[in-house]
């Protein structure tokens, strides 16, 4: 009201008037570079939480890349070394059936008596050989499940960080245009 009967007012009036539309303006353009402060460090804030996400997934990925390796070498070591006991436990079956004719044929022409002790280790190593075998075979399996999921864990992990850099990178098209609506004229804030 005051403002319709600026000239009208006394001087002293219109004096006290412009003091408080200038303090007013004043208060505004606090608030308003508060509020831009505000939104900046928010926004540096989400960024560099998305920053630290990212080298933790990174981290994570590299991780798991060289456990991968790590388990890889393992399970090469492991069927290295089975293939090689393998070989030696058969070399040593075979060396022991050898002897055991070479036993019995020796007991035949000295007149000895053979008893059925052969039938009984041949059947005690035939169950050894399927037990290491079957060991053997269970431990393939495993080391191989383990490093199928690290591997599946590795790639779920790669995307995961390509995703989050595609993310971080990408421009912010969406909320450009959702902020032009609120922008300011050109011709500046208005706070009259």
């Amino acid at each position: 009201m005051l403002k319709k009967h600026n000239e009208t007012l006394p001087p002293e009036v219109q004096a006290m008037l412009n003091d408080a539309e200038m303090k007013d303006g004043h208060a505004e353009t606090k608030q308003l570079h508060s509020a831009v402060a505000a939104h900046g460090r928010a926004k540096r804030d989400l960024q560099q939480a998305r920053l630290a996400h990212f080298h933790l997934h990174a981290a994570w990925r590299g991780f798991l890349t060289q456990a991968v390796a790590q388990w890889k070498g393992y399970s090469d070591q492991f069927v290295e070394q089975e293939k090689q006991l393998t070989d030696r436990v058969q070399k040593a079956m075979e060396a022991l059936e050898q002897a055991r004719e070479t036993l019995a044929t020796t007991k035949s022409a000295a007149g000895v008596e053979s008893r059925e002790d052969a039938m009984s280790d041949e059947e005690t190593d035939k169950t050894t050989k399927e037990v290491n075998s079957n060991a053997a075979d269970k431990i393939k399996e495993g080391i191989t499940n383990l490093h199928t999921s690290l591997e599946a864990l590795r790639s779920s992990a790669d995307q995961m960080v390509e995703d989050e850099q595609k993310a971080l990178k990408r421009p912010r098209l969406d909320g450009v245009r959702g902020e032009s609506s609120n922008a300011l004229p050109p011709d500046g804030p208005n706070f009259g």
